[in-house]
């Protein structure tokens, strides 16, 4: 309401907004340390629960960032965070040698193969973001099922993905596989492609080093002289050619 500081003065307050923004649109910024999550990069976080997935749970050092963020976000959903981190922070690597690779942008732009410099001195992998956290990772390769292993599956052949087994064998009209010198229990596994006489079988069953069985029969024998050829097989990647018989 009006009123008068001074004679012939008058003071009024008026309100030209229409509106009342609601508090869940203001828009925040914050900026501390968190376990995990990319470093000196904006991330828009909208609930407490993306900001956990994002940055992980508080511990002993990061409580104080964190809950801050969390009470904020009981109230509005866009707040823009910024992990910080000192220079000794490192992402976990495969080897002893660590670099700290803040964000993907770094990575990118610094390390990847077709826009950076690609390093070796971390070894194989390196944890995507700094932090304890990435101590904790373990990576485990899924090979192809049978690609390229020679007898005893210890030696890849990387020339070749066709591999011919020790010995020679003879294919019955019974679908039998006879073998001489022969170790099928360790070069064979039901479910495998292979060529014998420029035929394709796949693999029915395993006796013994020197019997097996095959899914399909070939219509006539095959003489004993007949090496037999293991064809790559993946349980990723399967060749058109391992592809054998119909499908109703």
């Amino acid at each position: 309401m009006p009123f008068q500081v001074s004679p012939g003065v008058n003071t009024s307050e008026i309100d030209l907004t229409t509106i009342v923004p609601g508090i869940s649109s203001i828009d925040a910024g914050l900026a501390g340390p968190f376990r995990w999550g990319p470093v000196n990069d904006i991330t828009l976080i909208d609930s407490e629960k993306l900001l956990e997935e994002t940055f992980m749970g508080p511990d002993a050092n990061t409580y104080s960032t964190f809950f801050t963020a969390a009470n904020f976000l009981q109230y509005s959903n866009r707040l823009h965070v910024v992990r910080s981190t000192s220079s000794a922070q490192k992402n976990a690597s495969a080897t002893g040698t660590v670099v700290l690779t803040a964000n993907s942008s770094v990575y990118y732009n610094t390390y990847s193969e077709s826009d950076g410099t690609p390093v070796t001195a971390q070894g194989d992998w390196q944890a995507k973001y700094a932090g304890e956290l990435g101590n904790s990772l373990k990576v485990s390769l899924c090979m192809p099922t049978r690609a390229n292993l020679v007898s005893g599956n210890t030696t890849i052949n990387a020339q070749n993905t066709d591999v011919t087994i020790t010995g020679t064998v003879a294919v019955a009209t019974s679908n039998a596989i006879t073998g001489t010198s022969t170790t099928f229990g360790v070069d064979l596994r039901v479910g495998d492609a292979v060529i014998i006489d420029s035929k394709y079988y796949v693999i029915g069953a395993i006796t013994s080093n020197t019997a097996a069985t095959v899914t399909a029969a070939p219509g006539s024998a095959v003489d004993a002289s007949n090496t037999i050829i293991r064809m790559k097989r993946s349980a990723f990647e399967e060749p058109a050619r391992n592809m054998i018989g119909t499908v109703n």
